[in-house]
């Protein structure tokens, strides 16, 4: 339990997209909790406690308080639990200047960090290919996909941006197969001309290509040729 933990014990944190549902019933076990796109806001948790280490301070209080300024960080300690006499729970904040979490969101997913050069295992893994995100958020808004609602609006790499990590990752890591990822990755604007240019550039070295989310509505001609 996160109570319980005192100023010498590392904190917990944790970050996930079901959190964008509904966090509150593991909130006791953690110190804080990433809300939306996590990519950024785990750096800023790890700096600020980084400086609060490197301070001598002990107060795990202050640490928390310096978590809360960064957007998406939600600490279940700051905010009071209540239930009605019908057992529905209400989440009360503790202090006045941090009543909600906003959720924190990677605008651009060209200036979003990606790990071009990877650790490669030495053991098989379920995965063995180089995965690269195309895309996040869905346009469809199905009513029965939680993800699809979860990660809007929806943002793209350009094809550039897509073509250059997935040259400089292949080159680093020597993956035979890339996998373009996404909700839907054949709603993805400009994969036709994507695909084009990396099968033109890496056929040659026999790297295989594969889009493991589409709709059948989205496998054109000019898209399995």
């Amino acid at each position: 339990m996160a109570g319980r933990r005192t100023g010498f014990t590392p904190p917990v944190y944790y970050s996930r997209w079901a959190l964008h549902l509904q966090p509150e019933p593991v909130a006791e076990f953690f110190d804080a909790m990433v809300v939306g796109d996590g990519e950024a806001a785990v750096v800023e948790l790890a700096h600020a406690w980084l400086a609060w280490k490197e301070s001598g301070a002990r107060d795990r209080q202050a640490l928390l308080k310096r978590w809360s300024a960064i957007q998406g960080v939600y600490i279940p300690a700051f905010f009071e639990a209540r239930f009605d006499a019908s057992g529905f729970q209400a989440v009360v904040p503790i202090y006045k200047d941090y009543a909600a979490v906003r959720r924190a969101m990677v605008a651009d997913l060209d200036a979003a960090p990606f790990p071009d050069r990877p650790v490669i295992p030495f053991g098989k893994p379920v995965h063995d290919r180089l995965r690269l995100e195309v895309s996040r958020g869905c346009t469809r808004g199905c009513r029965f996909c939680q993800a699809g609602m979860l990660y809007r609006p929806v943002r793209e790499r350009t094809p550039e941006k897509v073509f250059d990590l997935a040259a400089r990752a292949l080159a680093a890591t020597g993956y035979e197969d890339l996998s373009l990822l996404s909700l839907s990755t054949g709603d993805y604007g400009c994969i036709v001309p994507l695909m084009q240019r990396l099968m033109g550039r890496f056929a040659s070295e026999r790297v295989a290509v594969s889009l493991p989310s589409l709709r059948a509505g989205t496998l054109t001609p000019s898209l399995w040729s």
